[in-house]
């Protein structure tokens, strides 16, 4: 897999991209940065390729994806750092913040709610990403027709207790109701070590697709959310 290759996965067959490849985002972390359209850059660092291998024991190649911060913006379509040596591409997404869960259970964390909209009336970007899930909650709201999907990315609250519980009930205010779908890490339907979700919008809808990945590097599971 070529880097041109795997942008072009990333932005129309996301799902084919988290089959064929270890995909690792890493967004803003807690910097204050809102949702909404950014600018990422993707690259295929050399010394991570091979490092990660699916159940078979095939090696995956691997594609890092990160929240572009640096001023100015990007330097070209493509382009290569002087100083790593590292090839870039630049791709226009939706980004999903991840924000800190509240103290309160009952509390909402300030501005984690996002909402993708279902029609491209504006710039042609049919993709989300989010950071990399390693103890993270993902909601995913219904889909009503030219409106939009709510979805939103908590972090919990490090030896908090009923950390899932909690975010489930914060996910929920957030969202006005209980969400089509929560993502959390160690209950059914959810994700065990870590996990890396992409969106992509087909048809005036959004559909969500996780890659798990073990603490060995292992991708444990494609599958559709």
């Amino acid at each position: 897999m070529r880097l041109h290759e795997a942008v072009h996965m990333l932005t129309t067959n996301p799902r084919a991209l988290l089959e064929q490849a270890h995909v690792s985002i890493a967004g803003a972390g807690l910097t204050p940065v809102s949702s909404g359209l950014r600018m990422v850059k993707v690259s295929m660092p050399e010394h991570f390729q091979g490092t990660k291998q699916n159940t078979a024991g095939v090696p995956l190649p691997t594609v890092s994806v990160e929240l572009f911060m640096e001023p100015g913006g990007i330097p070209a379509p493509l382009w290569r750092d002087t100083n790593s040596g590292i090839e870039y591409m630049g791709v226009r997404t939706y980004y999903i913040s991840m924000k800190r869960q509240e103290a309160d259970p009952g509390g909402i964390p300030d501005g984690t709610r996002y909402a993708l909209p279902l029609n491209n009336d504006g710039p042609p970007v049919e993709t989300c990403v989010t950071s990399q899930l390693s103890g993270c909650t993902f909601g995913i709201g219904s889909q009503v027709p030219g409106g939009a999907c709510l979805v939103s990315h908590i972090q919990p609250l490090g030896g908090a207790p009923l950390d899932n519980l909690a975010l489930a009930q914060q996910t929920t205010n957030l969202f006005g109701a209980a969400p089509e779908l929560l993502v959390q890490q160690g209950v059914p339907g959810g994700y065990a070590d870590r996990a890396t979700i992409l969106g992509h919008r087909q048809y005036g809808r959004w559909y969500f697709f996780i890659q798990e990945v073990n603490f060995a590097g292992i991708v444990q599971d494609v599958r559709d959310l």
